[in-house]
């Protein structure tokens, strides 16, 4: 979890993003989560979740993939450092 990304788009986005950061590893197609599974794992209802997402996606920070009965996400790590010196500055 970062505070300094809490502080630029918001606690949900940041416990999202810490998520699948912590999950994601080498996989070069991210995370493969439902949403009751990241709800589960992060404690964001529903719609904290697709709010998370909308702000990380329009921050450039969430790619995003449909699969069958599943989404895959990748956070990109060259954009999060660059979000959060933007915050440090």
């Amino acid at each position: 979890y970062s505070p300094l990304l809490a502080r630029q788009l918001g606690v949900q986005a940041a416990i999202l993003a810490s998520q699948i950061l912590r999950c994601q590893k080498d996989s070069p197609w991210g995370v493969r989560k439902t949403t009751q599974t990241l709800s589960v794992e992060t404690g964001l209802s529903v719609n904290e979740l697709r709010t998370a997402r909308r702000k990380l996606r329009e921050a450039g920070l969430l790619a995003e993939m449909r699969g069958e009965r599943c989404m895959y996400y990748r956070i990109d790590e060259l954009m999060l450092r660059a979000e959060l010196d933007k915050v440090m500055s």
